[in-house]
């Protein structure tokens, strides 16, 4: 006699045959469950960011990352908020309208000398051939030292102010033997050729579309390789610290911008000169993008580049106050995390 607790050999034979089958069914109905539980919730929104940029040549990475939908495969919903100098676009980011600004570091420096809490993520591009000064020949112009006694045109806040200072220096022009006339990019072409100017400190496109409609014949060009250009993706520290995925994800988008760009140099020039149609001519960018070396990265030739200008606003009497530590408002974290080898520079306080 068998034991009551004990299945028959028949029985016993049929449960084993039956086990894996009732075991699929549950986790197949455990899957499905899972499946309907994740399916019904809403799908992630897209992270909103505003950057305010200057519309040039040099920011093309963020032109190239919006065009090729990098921004969006790293879940973000990137509003590019146009502007026609950094120096404005960082206003932008100051007043809240945006969340980072696209600007070259002159402005940066000043507002962070007058107290202003900014936070810096990345550089954007360098070059030493992207601005230059502009001199009428026929005002007796050929030298940096002839423009003693003359009237040089700049635009305030921006660094060609600091480029105008170095030009001046390498011949020993102290800034009091020129006069200097404030005028803003709309202003070029009718300052130098309307007598209004004798010189005249430009930028990117406004360069080349100038030096192609007078001929180096009627004006002479300066520059100098002691001066690296260099633009900044800035904002406001604390709103960027407040998003730190944001922030790495819209870096790994601007990456493989950059990689994009070095890979097919000829596609990604074709996206900056759309982006910028109807603000300058197709030969000015594709002039003003082939300055220009395209670099996201963080490094000490960049901290060595705004303690450099901070003491030149500070022995021309800007400001009195100790140069700032600017590893203070470089944030490295960001850039650190997602490219580690794009990160040199290390912060002097670490993100909160």
């Amino acid at each position: 006699m068998s034991d009551l607790n004990t299945p028959a050999p028949r029985y016993r034979h049929l449960l084993t045959r039956k086990l894996p089958v009732i075991a699929a069914a549950l986790i197949a109905a455990l899957l499905i469950a899972i499946w309907v539980r994740f399916a019904a919730q809403p799908a992630q929104q897209p992270e909103k960011l505003v950057i305010a940029h200057a519309s040039q040549p040099s920011f093309a990475l963020i032109y190239i990352a919006a065009a090729r939908g990098y921004f969006s495969d790293e879940g973000l919903d990137v509003e590019l908020q146009p502007h026609v100098l950094g120096r404005d676009a960082l206003n932008s980011a100051i007043q809240g309208r945006a969340d980072l600004a696209t600007v070259y570091e002159t402005p940066v420096v000043r507002r962070i000398y007058e107290g202003t809490a900014l936070g810096i993520i990345s550089t954007l591009h360098t070059s030493t051939r992207s601005q230059a000064l502009l001199a009428r020949r026929d005002s007796g112009i050929s030298t940096i030292g002839d423009l003693r006694g003359k009237r040089v045109g700049v635009t305030p806040g921006t660094s060609m102010e600091f480029l105008l200072h170095l030009l001046l220096a390498t011949e020993n022009v102290p800034a009091s033997a020129i006069s200097t006339v404030r005028l803003e990019p709309a202003d070029y072409e009718s300052a130098i050729s309307g007598g209004q100017v004798d010189a005249l400190m430009v930028f990117g496109p406004h360069l080349h579309t100038l030096q192609q409609k007078f001929g180096k014949d009627r004006l002479a060009v300066f520059q100098t390789d002691l001066y690296i250009e260099t633009s900044l993706l800035a904002g406001m520290r604390d709103r960027l610290l407040a998003k730190p995925a944001a922030m790495k994800r819209l870096l790994k988008a601007l990456l493989r911008a950059q990689a994009h760009a070095r890979t097919h140099p000829a596609e990604s020039l074709d996206i900056v000169v759309r982006q910028l149609a109807g603000r300058y001519t197709e030969e000015a960018v594709r002039q003003g993008f082939a300055d220009i070396r395209l670099d996201i990265e963080l490094d000490h030739l960049l901290l060595t580049l705004l303690t450099q200008e901070a003491r030149w606003l500070k022995d021309k009497g800007t400001f009195s106050t100790p140069v700032p530590d600017f590893r203070e408002f470089i944030i490295t974290d960001f850039l650190h995390d997602v490219k580690p080898l794009a990160t040199t520079l290390h912060s002097s306080r670490r993100p909160r």
